[in-house]
C-alpha cells in the first residue's frame, strides 16, 4: 500500500531525519483534533504556557535590546533568556513526540499509532525537529503581527550569532 500523503501546503515542512528517512509536518487546524482524539487530552494547557513564555521573551528581548540602529545583543539580559529556557523546559517529552506526531498524522493518514511510528526511525533528532514542529504551530497559533516579530528575532539573532559569540568568549577570559 503507498502511503498516502497530501499535496504539501504552506503549513507543511518536510525534516530530513536520516540518509534515507525524513518526517512531513502538517499544521492545519485538524492536528488539535488528532492530538485529542489519539491522547485524550486538550492540547492548550500543553502548548499555551510554551506560546507565552516565547511571546513574552520576545517582548522583553526586543524591550531590553531595542536602540535607534536596531537591536544591541549587549544590552539583553541573560537572566531573561535563562528564565524563559526554565519555563519551556517544563515541556515534557512524551508532550514533544505526541505534538510531532499529530502534526505528522495531520500530513499523512497512513502513519501507525505513536509508539509504532517510533520505531520506524533510526534517529530521532528532536532537538531538530522541535522548533521546526513549533514554528510551525506557531504560524497556526499565534496572530500575523506576533508571528512576524517571532521571525524578525528569529532572523536577527542568527544575525547577531557572531556577536554572541564573542561577547560569550570575553565573558569567559573575565572568568578566568
Amino acid at each position: 500500500m503507498r502511503p498516502h500523503f497530501r499535496k504539501e501546503r504552506k503549513m507543511q515542512k518536510t525534516i530530513k531525519i536520516g540518509n534515507e528517512q525524513s518526517i512531513i509536518l502538517d499544521n492545519n487546524s485538524s492536528w488539535f483534533l488528532i492530538y485529542r482524539n489519539q491522547f485524550n487530552k486538550d492540547i492548550l494547557p500543553t502548548i499555551m504556557p510554551f506560546i507565552s513564555t516565547v511571546l513574552k521573551m520576545i517582548t522583553d528581548v526586543i524591550a531590553e535590546a531595542k536602540t535607534d540602529d536596531g537591536i544591541d545583543i549587549t544590552k539583553i539580559d541573560g537572566d531573561v533568556i535563562d528564565n524563559a529556557l526554565i519555563e519551556l523546559s517544563a515541556l515534557e517529552f512524551t508532550d514533544a513526540i505526541h505534538i510531532i506526531w499529530s502534526l505528522a498524522k495531520t500530513a499523512n493518514d497512513d502513519i501507525p499509532e505513536p509508539i509504532e511510528w517510533l520505531k520506524r526511525f533510526d534517529n530521532f533528532p528532536i532537538d531538530v525537529i522541535i522548533p521546526v514542529a513549533f514554528e510551525l504551530i506557531a504560524k497556526g497559533c499565534i496572530s500575523v503581527k506576533n508571528f512576524k516579530r517571532l521571525q524578525d528575532l528569529k532572523k536577527t539573532m542568527s544575525e547577531l550569532k557572531p556577536q554572541v559569540s564573542k561577547v560569550l568568549s570575553q565573558q569567559e577570559l573575565k572568568e578566568d
